[in-house]
């Protein structure tokens, strides 16, 4: 028994002379000639990659950014021409449409100027474009007539199409109408720009403060021989057929 107790005790001064705390006594210093135990590294574990299928849900998808809508420019022009349509519902007249009236005359070939001719009716349509025709050859054809006419009506003609012009914003508006041949362009039923006459291309301008509102509007075109370009611009770019009724 007593020397189980001796035992015990070299054991215990043994290890709390290494480090080794076994026992909450101060710890004794080493005892010479007795090696202290190397203690075995703690082996690291292996982990090993499960391939079974992760069972972690799938991340939330981060949504595409919503398209930008798409705002009509000329969004203003119909509710304008609806209010104006209001008006003219109530008064018994018919609403406007989009588009102007043209009517095709042909003329005589002594024939100087739009102002004072001599008109023969040929027939009306309706234009929904704008009036760009560039400076070509009278055989290519007027792109503001119907396709079936272009190649039937090629000199000493006019065109007039009249209806109305929506403001949309209450402000000066510059004009600039070049032609070859002569032009003339009314608003509010007066004479806004004078390019009339047999000529070369040439540009006129001509400036009015519009309210925002529909105005009467008209352009005349004299096509005589040789070459042809009609273009009509407001504020430097072509006026888009939507700002256009009848």
């Amino acid at each position: 028994m007593k020397k189980n107790i001796i035992k015990v005790i070299l054991f215990s001064l043994l290890f709390a002379g290494c480090g080794v705390e076994y026992s909450k006594l101060p710890p004794p210093k080493p005892i010479p000639g007795i090696p202290c135990p190397t203690p075995s590294p703690t082996p690291i574990p292996v982990v090993t990659p499960s391939t079974s299928p992760s069972t972690s849900p799938n991340p939330t998808p981060i949504p595409s950014p919503s398209p930008t809508p798409t705002v009509d420019p000329y969004v203003n022009a119909e509710s304008i021409v609806n209010s104006y349509n209001e008006y003219r519902n109530a008064i018994g007249q018919e609403s406007l449409v989009p588009g102007l009236s043209c009517t095709l005359y042909t003329v005589p070939q002594t024939t100087a100027l739009i102002v004072g001719a001599t008109l023969t009716n040929v027939g009306s349509f309706g234009f929904n474009g704008n009036f760009n025709q560039p400076d070509t050859s009278v055989s290519v054809g007027l792109n503001i007539l119907p396709t079936a006419l272009q190649q039937v009506y090629q000199t000493w003609f006019i065109v007039k199409c009249s209806g109305y012009i929506v403001s949309q914003n209450s402000e000066f508006y510059e004009f600039s109408l070049t032609s070859d041949d002569g032009s003339n362009m009314y608003i509010d039923g007066g004479l806004l720009i004078n390019n009339d006459g047999l000529h070369a291309a040439q540009s006129v301008n001509g400036a009015k403060f519009l309210q925002a509102n529909v105005h009467s509007f008209e352009l005349d075109f004299l096509q005589a021989t040789g070459y042809q370009e009609l273009i009509l611009d407001m504020n430097g770019s072509a006026i888009p057929g939507q700002l256009f009724y009848h």
